[in-house]
């Protein structure tokens, strides 16, 4: 049941194309397509086009790495006048296929797209959205972290991360990586990212840049292939944390929240204060009813809240202990309170320069309240991500 088209095995080939439209609209006027938006199919380019440019049409030295862990091929070598660089790699009891693709760009009004053949000539397109997925037309369309391709026996779901610009024509799956175009025919050339700043940075050259995506084959269709949850773990992947040996209360193994069904998603665990954010949502379109989800310790009480946090009549729901029973409708979103009856770690003592002023210190103890506040009174470390405190 293989996916692959055997008249084009390449499964990982980078197209480059010319571009002649702005930085949001492919081949398009400048800020035309805010009242016109173009609905073109932008299919892949035949190979006589001398227009456009393929990675695999040059050659490198390629590496194979073997482990118990994981293999891996890796290749690097010129693109036209640029470089291409990307490393395949595969896990042991993942069915996924992860790509990392490196691109530096010395051209001008060009863009590059991940191509995919499939041999799937008229399947269902489906694109995540917030909360959701819909059915789509061929063309070009922003999806959140995953797109599928299937025809109910076979398929295959494209992950990515942070690159929205996705499309199916042909059975061809394509992923937009990088737009190197600019805006000095339709603006002034103080008219760029900031005052001052000619247009002509868009062009990104000798710039590297990093990509990472992947792909899912499965059989059926993206239910069945659970596609969601694969872009989730994708997107989100466990940390592993070296720590010395030290007293806890913590078992060696524990679960924090596990919920029962598993087209219900936990999309958002955010501490506030004495209390924690908890957010799920049905990910497939059927009404789900019995869904357990279980804490690993023992609130002292919940309460149902709207997306902005703020308390709602209840739509249902009942606890037991450490459990929340509630009932899901097709595409619901859920979010409750739970009062944890001790104050978040983050938020028992706050260092005296929180309360200065944001102009002062740049923190604002809001937006920032989880972060390490350095003596200065900054926060330091890494940023939080949206993802990870708020919803998706």
């Amino acid at each position: 049941m293989g996916v692959l088209p055997d008249s084009l095995p390449l499964g990982n080939t980078v197209v480059k194309e010319q571009d002649f439209g702005n930085f949001w609209q492919y081949n398009g006027p400048c800020k035309g397509d805010a009242f016109h938006p173009f609905t073109d199919r932008y299919p892949l380019p035949g190979p006589e086009d001398r227009a456009v440019d393929y990675s695999h049409r040059y050659f490198g030295d390629g590496r194979i790495v073997t482990g118990k862990a994981h293999a891996e091929f890796s290749i690097a070598h010129p693109f036209g006048s640029g470089r291409f660089a990307t490393r395949v790699r595969i896990y042991s009891g993942v069915g996924r296929v992860d790509v990392q693709t490196k691109l530096i760009n010395n051209d001008e009004r060009v863009r590059y797209r991940a191509v995919l053949p499939t041999s799937i000539s008229e399947g269902t397109i489906t694109h995540e959205i917030p909360f959701g997925a819909i059915r789509r037309p061929e063309g070009e369309f922003p999806a959140q972290n995953w797109i599928d391709l299937s025809d109910g026996e076979k398929g295959i779901s494209m992950l990515n991360r942070g690159l929205p610009g996705n499309n199916v024509v042909d059975g061809m799956m394509m992923l937009s990586l990088l737009k190197c175009t600019a805006l000095k025919e339709g603006y002034a050339e103080v008219g760029g990212f900031r005052f001052g700043v000619p247009t002509e940075r868009g062009y990104e050259k000798g710039i590297e840049h990093t990509f990472e995506y992947a792909y899912v084959p499965h059989g059926g269709d993206w239910r069945r292939a659970k596609s969601y949850r694969a872009a989730l773990e994708y997107n989100t992947p466990l940390i592993a944390v070296n720590a010395a040996s030290h007293d806890g209360d913590i078992a060696s193994r524990t679960e924090h929240i596990t919920v029962s069904k598993r087209n219900v998603v936990l999309s958002c665990v955010k501490p506030d204060s004495d209390s924690l954010i908890v957010r799920v949502y049905e990910a497939e379109g059927a009404a789900t009813d019995e869904v357990t989800v279980e804490f690993g310790f023992a609130p002292s009480r919940i309460e149902e809240v709207d997306l902005a946090e703020r308390s709602v009549r209840s739509r249902g729901y009942r606890t037991d202990g450490k459990r929340l029973h509630v009932d899901m409708g097709a595409w619901e979103i859920r979010t409750f309170r739970l009062q944890l009856g001790f104050r978040c770690a983050q938020h028992r003592e706050k260092p005296r320069e929180v309360r200065r002023s944001t102009r002062e210190t740049g923190f604002s103890p809001i937006r920032d309240s989880c972060e390490d506040i350095d003596r200065r009174g900054r926060p330091h470390g890494r940023r939080r991500s949206s993802r990870r405190t708020a919803c998706r």
